[in-house]
Order: structure tokens, then sequence, then C-alpha cells
């Protein structure tokens, strides 16, 4: 249940959550009091300042729920209490992203190395790159298998945008040969010689996926 995993979730206070969501890319949604009682929907777009004078910017979405050009305004110290959405992963949220609430599927072995031969196949076709699949030890769990081959997908994905610029490209061909995901703790891209080393918890099915704003700019910076 929803309240027994909330439990578990560190308590945040309110601006710790309001600049957690303001730094997310996908924009959420959330309903807050002042303290004289009002009630405001929105977006968060911003949060800024220092002790009593933070700021929120808050983009007003209407009772109809939409997204009006009209900003808010208001101190933090003037918000009496937030309201998450029902909609959204709340989990996710009052977790400031350490806890996901996803469900994968169950996947099998094959299906994870097709995924990574067509990772693979995909490079090649697409930019001449000669790689081959990356390397990975697989788990046995079904579940863990599927967290893998989603994460092979959207890291396909990452590789293919960063490899549109011409100098990633030649920077790529000229240091490396072969890629390699390792399950680890925490993300990291390391370079290994004429292998790039990806870390992940690829097998954790309880951590968010990928960010991949952030492994863009980790692969960026070893090319």
């Amino acid at each position: 249940m929803l309240k027994n995993k909330i439990k578990k979730v560190p308590v945040y206070y309110k601006q710790e959550l309001l600049s957690y969501l303001a730094e997310k890319e996908e924009s959420t949604l959330v309903i807050i009091v002042t303290s004289s009682g009002k009630t405001y929907k929105g977006i968060v777009v911003k949060v800024e300042g220092k002790d009593k004078d933070v700021i929120l910017l808050l983009q007003i979405v209407s009772p109809e729920d939409i997204i009006t050009e009209n900003i808010l305004h208001i101190t933090i110290d003037k918000i009496e209490s937030l309201e998450f959405i029902e909609s959204q992963n709340v989990l996710n949220i009052l977790s400031k992203g350490t806890v996901f609430d996803k469900i994968y599927d169950t996947s099998g072995k094959l299906q994870v190395k097709k995924a990574l031969r067509r990772f693979s196949d995909v490079l090649q076709d697409t930019y001449g790159l000669k790689i081959g699949a990356p390397k990975i030890i697989l788990p046995t769990n079904g579940y863990e298998l599927n967290r893998v081959l989603q994460l092979t997908e959207q890291l396909q994905h990452i590789m293919v945008n960063i490899l549109e610029e011409e100098d990633a490209l030649i920077s790529w061909k000229a240091s490396y040969d072969s890629i390699t995901f390792i399950d680890d703790d925490s993300l990291k891209v390391i370079q290994n010689y004429k292998t790039i080393e990806i870390h992940f918890p690829f097998t954790n099915i309880n951590l968010p996926e990928m960010p991949a704003k952030e492994v863009t700019a980790m692969i960026l910076n070893v090319l």
C-alpha cells in the first residue's frame, strides 16, 4: 500500500520539495494553500532566494486544467501546505526521486540479448560504429531483466542523440571500440582504455530509471 511505502520516505521541508520539482525536466502539478487560506493550482516554475525570502514562482492552472499565462509570486513561508495530484507519482516526488513506484513486466534473457544486439545494430547502421553489443552480466530475475531491457533501449536513444553531433561522433570513433554496462550503486561514466563503462543500478527495480540529461552530460565529458 502507498501509506506503507511513504512511511519509509524521508520527510522534506516545503522548500526542498519545491526546489526538486522546479529542477525536474517534466512539469509537476501541485495545489498550494496559503497562510491566508487561498488555494492555487499550478506548475512549479522556479524556487529562488535565501532564508525567509525564498520565492516560489507558480504558473497557474485553471479549474478546467488549462495552463494559463498567470504567474503566482509568493514567499515559501506564506505557503501553509502542498497537495500533490493523485494521478502523478506521489511516492517519487515525496522521496525527491529516490523511490520509484514503477511496476515492471517480466522479460527473458533472450529478449534482453536481442535488445543489446539491436543497440549495436542501430549505432552501426546509423553511424557506422562497430562496437558490438554492450556487455553486461545479466540477472536471472524476470523483473530485473525487464529493467535492463528498458534501460538498454533508453541508452540507445541517448547515444543516437549524442552522436548526431559530428564532433561527438569523431571523438567516439577515435576513442572507443566497445561499451559495457556495469550494475552499480550509482551513475558513473568511465573511460577504460578503448571501452566506455556506464555504471548504474541496472537491476534495482526500486530505483528511478536513468536521468537522460545527467547521463548525456557524463558521456559527453569523456568524449
